[in-house]
């Protein structure tokens, strides 16, 4: 399997016509040079990167639960087993 993997990497390579210079010259960009190493202080510190998580957590949280909040009502409206009459089912659907 491993070397299917490795003659088809080859193979699409060749047929974009990868290049092993130019893949040399791209990553001694000197923008990457700001980049590495990783300031791993700045990283974890938990201004920057652990609370900034832990909001989009927060985030992804609070609108699941309001999207849940939101459509289940109306998931159970529209369906004819679940509404309480004929016009709520024709009004949601």
């Amino acid at each position: 399997v491993a070397a299917a993997v490795v003659v088809y990497t080859v193979a699409a390579g060749r047929t974009v016509g990868f290049n092993p210079s130019t893949f040399w010259q791209v990553w001694s960009n000197p923008l990457w040079e700001k980049f590495w190493p990783i300031p791993w202080d700045w990283v974890l510190d938990r201004h920057n990167v652990i609370e900034p998580l832990i909001e989009t957590f927060q985030i992804a949280i609070v609108s699941t639960i309001l999207g849940c909040g939101l459509a289940l009502p109306i998931a159970l409206a529209m369906s004819p087993l679940t509404s309480p009459n004929r016009v709520v089912l024709v009004v949601t659907r």
